[in-house]
């Protein structure tokens, strides 16, 4: 999807013979599989540096209950410095790429890389979101994507007698702490709402909840789905808007809300479409975001049937079509024939750009259409 950098060949990517007889933790302490990209000097400077205290881990997998894949942990800071947008005794939520503790069923097109380039890439990947959100100003409340801090290399040692001594470097990405509960932790796929109400932070002097009745669940699918249509309008597709990747909370910050937070997490399979091999640049005329009801169908959201009512199914006969749905989204965010709608793209727009660029070949760069 991306171009390969151009100080990385294919050949580094994968085990090289003498690797490949190597356990997983010899072949995360060669020098030659650290993160691509590593500067021992930026490791080293004082002022770029953040120190944590670790509070506890948070199951992985986005709540599949274990911790292979990148290493969750909600965390304290006890030093940072001031370039960066973090205080001493702030909550923030650091996500850890460590190989050692990489998945060991890998998907058919990645078994040709080794373990470290896995890790590298997933790193890559979500830093390149979360930075690409950060400057097109879509994170934190009230976006769908969580406060983006910056990116690290850390320094781990190993308690192995053999390696004793030895120091390697693995990729950090901190976030804002969403203290949450998923989405599919809420309801029982193509049944219903798993209770009548949601309670949170029950521990806590602030407790706060909300009900699961239709009108809240739809209020949580608009955000997504409107908040979503703004991250595709900027240049950023998710990949994966599944309920595992949704996080509701009551709380911004310490600010408990009136009504639920969404939050949109779990960017390993996105695409920034201006750095893509092949840009698309296909929202480059709109003046706003394109309406919801032109990217989702009952179809695309079958994942959050029972959240979303199990009767707005579609017949066999037509399996996108969902009157309720079609009915719900122009209540919600407008018609597509209003042009003074004033959120999302309309039909009447959509016509004239139809109509002027119809005569046109339009290049890779859509930004600069020939005749």
């Amino acid at each position: 999807m991306y171009p390969k950098p151009h100080d990385l060949r294919p050949a580094d990517m994968a085990l090289s013979d003498d690797e490949s007889v190597l356990s997983r933790i010899r072949q995360v302490f060669k020098e030659t599989n650290r993160p691509h990209g590593f500067r021992e000097t930026a490791q080293l400077d004082p002022f770029a540096q953040l120190h944590v205290t670790i509070i506890k881990a948070i199951p992985g997998n986005r709540g599949q209950g274990d911790f292979s894949g990148p290493v969750n942990l909600l965390c304290r800071v006890t030093k940072a410095s001031s370039r960066q947008n973090l205080n001493v005794g702030d909550l923030t939520f650091i996500k850890v790429f460590d190989p050692l503790l990489w998945w060991k069923n890998v998907e058919l097109l990645d078994r040709c890389l080794k373990v470290t380039t896995r890790a590298d890439m997933a790193f890559c990947d979500e830093v390149g979101a979360y930075s690409f959100l950060q400057q097109k100003g879509l994170t934190g409340f009230p976006h769908l994507a969580p406060k983006f801090f910056g990116s690290w290399t850390a320094a781990v040692a190993s308690r192995n007698p053999e390696f004793e001594g030895q120091t390697r470097h693995v990729g950090v990405l901190a976030l804002e702490y969403i203290d949450g509960i998923q989405l599919d932790k809420l309801f029982t796929p193509m049944e219903r709402p798993r209770a009548s109400s949601v309670q949170l932070y029950e521990d806590t002097d602030t407790p706060a909840s909300f009900n699961t009745d239709e009108a809240t669940r739809m209020d949580v699918m608009a955000k997504l789905l409107g908040g979503n249509m703004q991250q595709e309008f900027a240049g950023i597709t998710h990949g994966d808007i599944h309920p595992r990747s949704v996080i509701v909370s009551m709380r911004n910050g310490n600010t408990i809300l009136d009504s639920p937070r969404v939050t949109l997490v779990g960017w390993r399979t996105s695409v920034v479409d201006s750095i893509a091999r092949e840009p698309q640049a296909a929202f480059a005329y709109y003046s706003k975001p394109p309406h919801p009801w032109r990217r989702y169908n009952i179809v695309r959201l079958r994942p959050f049937l029972g959240w979303i009512s199990r009767d707005w199914q579609a017949c066999a006969q037509y399996p996108r079509y969902s009157p309720e749905l079609n009915r719900w989204m122009f209540d919600t965010f407008g018609s597509l024939h209003n042009p003074d709608n004033p959120d999302f793209q309309t039909w009447a727009e959509q016509c004239i750009l139809d109509k002027a660029f119809g005569g046109l070949t339009v290049t890779t760069d859509a930004a600069t259409p020939s005749i």
